[in-house]
């Protein structure tokens, strides 16, 4: 692997963890592995409101280096949120993982924002229903 930088030299880092990755190689003579990878992608911190770029790191690096193994032949990818509880983004058979993709529909989350109707939602749920002709306590 070569070195981008001389001996001394100070740069930052890319600050955009969604860049296409080079393409890889993929082994001669053989299909290779089927991988279907599910992401969650959510704050380490439960009580987060927003998804900070320490929260991405790691998991964008951990599906560039499944990428580059050159023993899998294709990829199918499910990313989500619990917390929204919703599929943010899905790739299926890919022979290359789509990070740019990956990361637009992560820039969709709106992590501490409440769905009213989904709240209602859940409310009425929640809330013990009396059965049909029953009348209040202590009618007479």
């Amino acid at each position: 692997m070569a070195l981008t930088l001389d001996a001394g030299e100070i740069a930052p880092t890319d600050l955009e963890p969604f860049e296409p990755q080079p393409f890889t190689t993929r082994s001669e003579g053989t299909n290779g592995l089927n991988l279907k990878v599910l992401v969650n992608f959510a704050p380490q911190n439960e009580k987060a409101s927003t998804l900070q770029q320490t929260d991405t790191s790691a998991l964008v690096s951990l599906l560039r280096c499944m990428q580059r193994d050159p023993r899998i032949g294709k990829f199918s990818v499910v990313a989500f949120n619990t917390q929204e509880q919703k599929v943010l983004y899905r790739q299926e058979g890919a022979t290359q993982i789509d990070f740019p993709a990956i990361g637009e529909a992560v820039r969709t989350l709106h992590l501490g924002r409440v769905d009213i109707t989904a709240w209602l939602t859940r409310q009425r749920d929640r809330v013990p229903r009396r059965p049909a002709g029953a009348g209040a306590r202590g009618s007479r």
